[in-house]
């Protein structure tokens, strides 16, 4: 694959996946800040979608047709879905919508505090209820346990629905799934 770019290069500019030694051993590096994100994000913007996101989701579209969403922030079930229904809304993305959610700057324990079965099965319920029939994929990059964890209980919870998800610590390897044909 080539070198990234646009989004891409924004969010990997820490480098690699984070908390995991880099190739050829080494420290391991650290996803970039929030802030970090954010100022990157506003000197080097994607694309945005049409209709933006709430304050703590930016949402925009690399040049390949992926729709990234970044928390920024501590952020709700609600939040989530005003970014998805903003989606939905923005007639230049179309089904099959290709969907990378990157959580790696996500402090699961302070950012989704609150967050347990109660608003992980809400967010399900939203999702497998707003689009049926419609196929997708979503795509969850994580870097903590926490995000981890509820990230695999949604996957399991919208098991049920034509669109395809799966949790990933690795960029390109969130990129390639998201790629490939349906």
């Amino acid at each position: 694959m080539g070198p990234e770019t646009g989004f891409q290069s924004i969010l990997l500019s820490a480098g690699g996946s984070a908390g995991l030694a880099p190739p050829g051993g080494g420290e391991p590096k650290r996803p970039p800040s929030r802030r970090a994100t954010a100022e990157r994000i506003r000197h080097d913007p994607p694309r945005e979608l049409a209709l933006g996101g709430p304050p703590g989701v930016q949402s925009s579209v690399d040049t390949k047709g992926i729709v990234y969403f970044v928390p920024l922030g501590a952020f709700t079930p609600r939040d989530v879905q005003q970014a998805v229904q903003r989606l939905f809304h923005d007639s230049s993305v179309q089904p099959p919508r290709r969907i990378l959610w990157d959580l790696r700057g996500v402090d699961g324990k302070e950012d989704m505090a609150g967050w347990g079965y109660d608003q992980v099965r809400e967010l399900a319920d939203f999702t497998v209820g707003s689009r049926p029939g419609e196929r997708g994929r979503n795509a969850f990059l994580v870097a903590s346990e926490v995000t981890y964890g509820l990230c695999r209980m949604y996957e399991m919870l919208v098991d049920t629905s034509k669109l395809e998800h799966q949790v990933f610590r690795d960029h390109a390897a969130a990129v390639e799934w998201l790629l490939q044909e349906f």
